[in-house]
């Protein structure tokens, strides 16, 4: 999972190999921060358009869990994804499996995990990212045009084979 911008006020946000709670992949990313924080992983995967995305998420805490629980933002471009994730106080791997079909952004494509919260017992918490998925969910613009054109020729082909055999 290479190519994500981390960071955050209050928080930090990195990508680790080898682990041991990854959901299947060799890196994944972790997001975590202290109280109060908040910490963001993103990546731009495209431009303008409409795309299919699926991820893997856990979330928990690394203390007592206290209210309010902390807000988990998921963002395509100007399209917010709904995820609503709970947090647990154990350390196992809790992973949940989301997925979006035909998510249209008018803006850049930037898939961006956002996590935040004022919880004054809780030491740390961890939103833990993996096997993100991102793919174009129509064929850009110039694919469909390039494909038409490569019919209408097949067509006048065609209609010239007609005309020469009569």
């Amino acid at each position: 999972m290479t190519g994500w911008s981390t960071g955050g006020p209050n928080g930090v946000a990195y990508s680790l190999v080898g682990f041991g709670d990854q959901h299947s992949g060799n890196r994944y990313l972790v997001s975590n921060f202290n109280t109060p924080g908040s910490s963001f992983v993103s990546q731009v995967v495209g431009g303008p358009g409409t795309y299919n995305v699926s991820f893997w998420l856990d979330l928990y805490s690394q203390g007592v869990p206290t209210n309010p629980v902390p807000t988990l933002t998921i963002t395509l471009g100007d399209q917010t994804l709904p995820v609503s994730l709970s947090v647990t106080n154990t350390q196992n791997a809790n992973y949940r499996y989301f997925e979006f079909f035909n998510v249209t952004t008018a803006s850049s494509a930037e898939l961006r995990f956002t996590t935040s919260g004022n919880l004054p017992s809780v030491q740390y918490v961890n939103l833990f990212v993996d096997d993100v998925v991102v793919a174009s969910a129509v064929p850009e613009p110039s694919s469909l045009a390039l494909g038409l054109a490569g019919l209408a020729g097949l067509a006048l082909w065609r209609r010239k084979r007609r005309s020469e055999g009569a």
